[in-house]
């Protein structure tokens, strides 16, 4: 699977857009897809920094070449690495032309954007700032077949911020912390301004983080300022922001992307919008009770500024704000908008059985929370405990199948477990965490229902799954299982065999 990112960077736009798709990108290339970013070389392009992530650079030049122009470059671009699965387009300056041009140099076309304002021709678009109300704007705007993902549940938010969150509650206490943050560029220069703001006010013991950009221009004055306030840390173009977040209790940033990473964490936030995009965000956000606006940096006078952010330090209201932050993003976005550009099931699955070098890996995914708070025994299992029970299988071929789901790439993403019952063949299975929420489990289990059967032509299967867990119930009912009991919040499902062995026909990769 092949997949084109167009989109830029430069001290002037900053470095959003590339970071949002540097996000998907990387959770895709996880999953064997080969990609590449299509970008020009300008002031703050960061083009060096996705090299050193290992992302397949096409350089397209500099300056400004218009719609027709970049248009053509990209095409050539394309053509030079094949024909791509998927063009993904991350830019305010080219719009429903550029599209038009590449729609025949590529299967199929995604649009990021943050407001429904232009026309789009597209099959997918991403709008990860529009709420659910802006879906009628939006059917205006694009094609009848164009599939539209809104809202913040769909963040483009990197893996890092996922991970954390599973650790992350909703933050209780005093502010003793604070973290000041615009973005890669900063050409409003709000970073200075906040520091002299908070350089007036008495701070006690509270300490300052201050994120430079690697486009700012301010950092000798940013560092000056620093070593006047005390108790202030200066830091630059960090790899991610994700643990500085985890370990402050109050933001001070704008209204870009980094307002969803925040809201991820249950970060509370003061927000000063930079720019007239920003400020739909801002006010979602205040809307929601998830982060404080507190107006345009341009027009904020550093007098109010630092009556407002000491209002803040009191640490009123902040816990209920993180928490209503925390309810707005979970960190899954990126997943989701894979689970719809994967929605063909182009990703390379294959299965394999289990070997004795799995036993480690598999008392790893078995006490995963969330495979222990669906499975029947809650508490974490030992050692000792999962080898027996895995030698014992391992051991009994004619009665347990362990298959261990493999990508293309040798990553092995889940298991499907058969045991025989007089009541026929039970199964379980489990997806790994980094690999949940975008349809493995179904591609997975149709896969193995089909490898089974070949070897067991007149197997029954019986599922037995909480009533909570929705995720398994869904899996197993696009699979053609059918609910015969329900006890003590327990559903049963039984299958004959045969209805998932023509879906799990549609895609390659069972291994014999």
């Amino acid at each position: 699977m092949k997949i084109v990112f167009r989109a830029d960077a430069s001290a002037k736009i900053g470095s959003g857009h590339l970071s949002r798709c540097v996000a998907l990108a990387t959770q895709l290339r996880a999953l064997g897809a080969e990609t590449a970013f299509a970008s020009r070389r300008q002031p703050g392009d960061r083009c060096d920094w996705l090299e050193r992530l290992g992302f397949r650079l096409i350089p397209l030049g500099s300056g400004s070449h218009g719609e027709v122009g970049d248009a053509a470059l990209t095409i050539q671009a394309v053509r030079d690495i094949g024909i791509a699965d998927w063009i993904v387009l991350d830019h305010y300056d080219l719009g429903v032309e550029w599209q038009r041009a590449l729609r025949s140099h590529c299967r199929r076309l995604m649009v990021i954007d943050d407001s429904p304002g232009r026309e789009h021709e597209c099959d997918l678009l991403l709008d990860q700032n529009s709420s659910g109300a802006t879906e009628v704007a939006y059917r205006k705007l694009v094609g009848r077949d164009c599939r539209l993902l809104l809202g913040p549940r769909f963040a483009l938010l990197s893996p890092e911020y996922e991970a954390l969150r599973r650790q992350t509650k909703v933050r209780r206490g005093p502010v003793r912390r604070v973290l000041v943050t615009f973005g890669g560029a900063d050409p409003a220069d709000a970073t200075s301004k906040v520091m002299r703001a908070l350089a007036s006010i008495p701070r006690g013991d509270v300490q300052t983080d201050v994120v430079l950009g690697p486009s700012y221009k301010g950092r000798n004055v940013a560092e000056e300022l620093a070593s006047r306030m005390g108790r202030t840390t200066v830091h630059f173009d960090l790899p991610s922001l994700a643990p500085l977040m985890g370990a402050v209790d109050l933001a001070i940033g704008g209204g870009g992307t980094t307002s969803w990473e925040r809201c991820c964490l249950g970060l509370p936030s003061l927000v000063l919008t930079l720019a007239e995009n920003q400020r739909a965000v801002a006010k979602q956000l205040e809307a929601a009770g998830a982060a404080s606006w507190l107006g345009d940096v341009e027009s904020m006078d550093e007098a109010r500024l630092a009556v407002l952010i000491d209002t803040a330090l009191s640490g009123d209201g902040l816990e209920a704000m993180s928490g209503k932050a925390m309810a707005l993003v979970d960190g899954m976005g990126a997943r989701r908008v894979m689970s719809a550009l994967l929605d063909g099931g182009e990703v390379d699955l294959r299965l394999r059985s289990i070997r004795q070098s799995d036993e480690k890996l598999l008392l790893q995914w078995a006490n995963d929370p969330l495979v222990r708070s669906n499975g029947f025994y809650g508490a974490q299992i030992s050692g000792p405990e999962h080898h027996a029970w895995f030698r014992r299988r391992l051991d009994d071929p004619e009665n347990c199948c362990l298959l261990i789901a493999d990508l293309a790439v040798g990553t092995a993403v889940g298991m499907v477990r058969f045991e025989r019952s007089t009541a026929g063949w039970a199964i379980g299975y489990s997806v790994a965490a980094d690999f949940r929420g975008i349809g493995l489990g179904r591609r997975m289990l149709a896969l193995a229902l089909d490898w089974h059967a070949v070897r067991h032509p007149r197997a029954g299967y019986i599922a037995r799954v909480k009533s909570s867990n929705q995720a398994s119930r869904k899996v197993f009912g696009e699979l053609g299982f059918h609910q015969t009991g329900a006890a003590q919040g327990v559903i049963e499902f039984r299958h004959d065999g045969n209805a998932a062995r023509a879906l799990s026909r549609r895609h390659a990769g069972c291994e014999p």
